[in-house]
């Protein structure tokens, strides 16, 4: 023990001075790096990713205690495992503990404080919130609208009460909440395009904010106007008129905005029966497709008698056509003009080109090629994005090649599609673009050598 002692007292050279390291200077050292210790898990407590100043509103609720509990331990061991050759210098860091704890605390019990308040504030605007949805969403019913309102107002009293809010103060704030209230009653009527928009704004328009009392004056007057013009516009339409007579009976309006929405409305609606009629028309040709198809495989000199002469001579025309084929030889080809006209078709717009009937092309379409049309019309966006890259990367390959011919363009199209086909069936995986594209270049390459 007296050697060791000892060899504590070793002095130290430096500048032609001794400087005895002792065990006091030791438990300086010590202190300090206990000091350091605390700072750096001060750090780590309130500023990490998952620090305690990264908790939001309720979630910091009680939570001090419980980090300051878990730092008091961590501090408690590391004292615990050092040796200090003084009790004083024990004392002092245990000082130090209890300083600079009592400093964090402080910092997180201000912190806690301010985002249990903004907790409160929060939950008392969304409950102000709620009283106007629920409200809007019963425009109808007097009674809630009635309650939701008095609960409005009784929240801002709480607040008011929790926050010692003067009497301006309060003031400021029911009338802020009356102008939402309002606006967003009257606004959901103006939407659903109910009369009583008028209603509730005479009678509240002073509650209104100067800037919404206008725009909601102007939207109830459209609103009016296309109240007035809708039933016009249907009136109209329900007669039946050419467009000519719609017009001169439009023409006799004397409001010239009148005139405008009445012929909005009534383009909507001709519309809306157009699309109603070629709806019905396609459901039905495709119904009619289907049974000449299945009387061809019983009875196929009684086909042409299941054509329904009440559709398009397009139609009528077609199925006579489909009929003269499959008895003649048992099945159709494709004509490659027409397959490459539905492709382009499908390109242009390919929403639209959904909604098509394309019942009237089996004629001129194999089967095989029929069916490969039908299975593109129900792409999702992902499939019909490939599609499209993979048509763009034919053509520009193509015309590279300075390859123009309907032929060429038509079996490189079912000659990738073959090739995609197989690929996936092999590696059970999609292709990307990347792979894609060497796909079409490969089967570009084997259908010049066969050339």
């Amino acid at each position: 023990m007296t050697d060791v002692y000892s060899m504590r007292k070793i002095p130290i050279m430096k500048k032609d001075s001794q400087e005895v390291l002792v065990e006091s200077d030791m438990d300086k050292v010590k202190i300090l790096e206990l000091s350091n210790f605390i700072d750096e898990w001060e750090k780590e407590l309130l500023f990490s990713e998952t620090g305690f100043f990264s908790l939001k509103g309720r979630s910091v609720e009680n939570k001090t205690k419980e980090f300051i509990e878990e730092l008091d331990q961590l501090i408690s061991t590391k004292i615990y495992e050092i040796n200090f050759s003084k009790q004083e210098s024990k004392n002092i860091i245990i000082e130090i503990k209890k300083r600079k704890l009592d400093a964090i605390k402080s910092q997180m019990i201000a912190y806690e404080k301010n985002e249990m308040k903004n907790w409160e504030f929060e939950v008392y605007e969304n409950s102000i919130k709620s009283c106007i949805q629920r409200a809007v969403l019963y425009k109808n019913n007097p009674e809630i609208i009635d309650s939701s309102f008095k609960n409005g107002i009784s929240i801002i009293e709480t607040m008011a009460e929790k926050e010692k809010w003067n009497d301006k103060t309060l003031t400021v704030r029911r009338n802020i909440f009356e102008a939402d209230f309002f606006f967003e009653i009257i606004n959901s009527f103006i939407l659903a395009r109910d009369a009583k928009a008028s209603f509730y704004f005479e009678k509240y328009k002073e509650k209104l904010a100067a800037k919404d009392k206008i725009t909601l004056d102007e939207a109830i007057k459209t609103l009016k106007n296309n109240v007035i013009a809708y039933n016009w516009a249907k009136e109209l339409f329900s007669y039946e008129m050419s467009a000519e007579n719609n017009e001169k009976e439009i023409k006799e309006i004397k409001d010239k905005e009148l005139q405008f929405f009445v012929r909005k409305y009534l383009s909507e609606f001709l519309q809306e029966k157009k699309k109603e009629e070629k709806t019905k028309e396609q459901e039905k040709n495709e119904k009619n497709w289907k049974e000449i198809i299945s009387i061809l495989e019983k009875e196929p000199d009684k086909a042409e008698l299941y054509i329904d002469y009440t559709l398009s001579k397009e139609s009528i025309n077609s199925k006579k056509n489909y009929i003269k084929m499959i008895r003649k030889d048992g099945y159709t080809t494709t004509n490659r003009t027409s397959f490459l006209n539905l492709i382009k078709m499908m390109f242009d717009d390919y929403e639209k080109f959904k909604q098509e009937d394309i019942s009237n092309y089996r004629k001129d379409l194999s089967v095989e090629d029929y069916n490969l049309i039908e299975k593109m019309r129900s792409f999702s966006a992902a499939e019909y994005t490939f599609l499209n890259s993979d048509y763009s990367y034919i053509q520009s390959r193509l015309s590279a090649k300075q390859i123009d011919g309907k032929e060429d363009l038509y079996k490189l199209i079912k000659l990738v599609i073959a090739a995609k086909d197989n690929y996936v069936s092999i590696k059970k995986e999609e292709p990307d673009i990347e792979k894609r594209n060497k796909i079409i270049d490969e089967v570009l390459a084997r259908y010049n050598d066969k050339k």
